[in-house]
């Protein structure tokens, strides 16, 4: 039973006992080895040293297991050196700060715990010195002392910083005192020699000034004579403000200020008076009567002749449109041009179409003349007025236009007419176009009907308000009246006008914007 607790054995009869059996297989061989390295020899059995068979040379899987501890010791000799690397760097950077200290502030420092130590000892012997001198009550009173000093001190800092405060302010006001004293002693030398200048000028109003001011004296001060004359003084200046502004105003009027606005310029006024006053004045009305009569039979035989020719060709043109209009019919509905008198001009408009507005002298100049003289006046003097809205008014009334009112009428199929004027608020925007599209092709097959035209028309952003529906009627339109129609409309109308026209041509745009193409597109 003791062979049972080994995994190999040798009895003393030389018996092998391995693998739970017993041979007698050493007992044949003069020298053996087991599988468990167990040297047999003289019929003798002793372990062999490991180190002797730890390397394998021969068998089957020697190499491998050569290779298996080569790589094992490998390793193990890497990590050996990754530690020896991590310990030299170590020292390299303590020997690198070794080397950048100075021995001899080493040397001093060698003895700092020491002296720190002593330093030590020395703060708690005073703090148990002080803390017995703190029971002392002499010492106590020294210190309460001492603070109310501090305060004292801290208080009078203060006091002082204030003081400072007002030096500087008092400095600065110093300063600006005596600036306006010389300023002040400027303007009395400036006001004395103003004062001798005025009293010679005006000797007579000096006198009286210096005996009202005497008067005054005997019972009040220099300061309340000053003061009970700003009201007066300040009422006299209102005054002068105002007659200046009207001075500035008569200058204007007289020849539009041509001698000067201001009165400095009433030299130049008084010898125009005086010059008007010796006699010239007669011989100037005689002029200006003959001028005005000059320039109202100018304006008359030229201005209101030829407003009135444009007015009747403006007639003529309206009479035309409306002619060319007539057949013609847009969803069932017809338009007609109405170009009435302006309300706001009507007067005018009836003076400038007067059978009695014939260009040059005749019959009935006089008899023009009598009925419409309040309206010649009137638009002569909207003509000639020269304040900031002349321009506009200028353009206002010599502009034929402005004296007619213009309107649509809109006929339909059962003979009801509407103006257009009247009813555009409550249309579509669709709605609203409609009469502006036909009143642009009435206008160009009016203008196209005279000669061997193309009959072209280019419109751009076509119908941009109207629905699909309009969109088709007003092409079918168009094309009715034989047009060619070049149209520039935007991608999403494309399909409703592109199936009426023959050719779409598609411009695309690069994304940076500087560069377009263009090429043929079908629907």
């Amino acid at each position: 039973e003791q062979l049972c607790q080994f995994p190999c054995a040798i009895t003393k009869a030389c018996m092998l006992y391995q693998g739970k059996t017993l041979t007698e297989q050493l007992c044949q061989v003069p020298c053996a080895i087991t599988k468990a390295c167990m040297l047999y020899q003289g019929k003798t059995l002793r372990k062999i040293n490991p180190e002797i068979y730890r390397v394998p040379f021969i068998g089957k899987y020697a190499l491998k297991v050569q290779l298996e501890m080569l790589e094992n010791e490998y390793k193990e000799k890497s990590e050996k050196l990754r530690h020896i690397k991590e310990k030299i760097n170590i020292l390299s950077s303590y020997i690198q700060l070794l080397s950048q200290i100075n021995p001899d502030t080493l040397k001093n420092c060698l003895s700092a715990p020491i002296q720190y130590k002593k330093l030590m000892e020395t703060i708690t012997e005073i703090r148990l010195k002080l803390s017995e001198a703190e029971k002392d009550p002499t010492i106590l009173e020294l210190q309460y002392q001492a603070e109310e000093l501090n305060r004292q001190i801290k208080n009078l800092e203060e006091h002082r910083g204030t003081i400072q405060s007002k030096i500087t302010r008092c400095t600065i006001t110093d300063e600006q005192k005596t600036k306006e004293l010389s300023e002040l002693e400027d303007s009395e030398k400036n006001t004395s020699g103003l004062l001798e200048k005025l009293s010679l000028e005006h000797s007579a109003e000096y006198r009286e000034a210096e005996e009202k001011y005497q008067q005054n004296e005997r019972s009040k001060s220099a300061d309340t004579i000053f003061s009970n004359y700003q009201p007066r003084k300040q009422a006299l200046k209102n005054r002068s403000t105002e007659l200046i502004v009207q001075l500035r105003s008569l200058q204007q009027n007289y020849k539009y200020g041509e001698l000067g606005i201001g009165k400095e310029y009433m030299e130049d006024y008084l010898t125009e008076y005086n010059k008007l006053t010796r006699g010239d004045l007669i011989e100037y009305e005689e002029k200006l009567r003959e001028i005005q009569y000059n320039c109202e039979t100018e304006f008359r035989e030229t201005f209101l002749s030829k407003m009135r020719e444009n007015i009747n060709n403006a007639n003529d043109l309206f009479r035309s449109l409306n002619k060319t209009l007539k057949p013609i019919s847009y969803g069932g509905d017809r338009y007609q041009f109405r170009n009435t008198p302006a309300v706001s001009k009507q007067k005018l408009h009836e003076m400038i179409m007067s059978k009695f507005n014939i260009e040059g002298f005749n019959l009935f100049s006089q008899q023009f003349d009598e009925e419409y003289h309040d309206e010649m006046e009137e638009l002569f003097a909207k003509l000639t007025v020269s304040d900031e809205q002349g321009d506009d008014v200028l353009r206002e009334y010599t502009d034929y236009r402005n004296y007619m009112d213009y309107d649509i009428e809109i006929i339909s199929q059962n003979g009801k007419t509407q103006k257009f004027s009247n009813i555009y608020r409550e249309k579509s925007g669709g709605e609203t176009q409609t009469p502006y599209y036909v009143a642009i092709a009435a206008s160009f097959s009016q203008l196209y009907q005279y000669g061997e035209t193309i009959r072209l028309i280019i419109l751009d952003e076509a119908f941009d308000k109207m629905d699909e529906e309009r969109i088709s009627g007003m092409m079918h339109f168009f094309k009715e009246l034989n047009f060619q129609m070049i149209l520039a409309a935007p991608s999403s109308r494309l399909e409703i006008i592109g199936e009426n026209t023959d050719r779409i041509l598609m411009v695309y745009k690069d994304s940076d914007n500087y560069s377009s193409m263009v090429e043929e597109f079908s629907l």
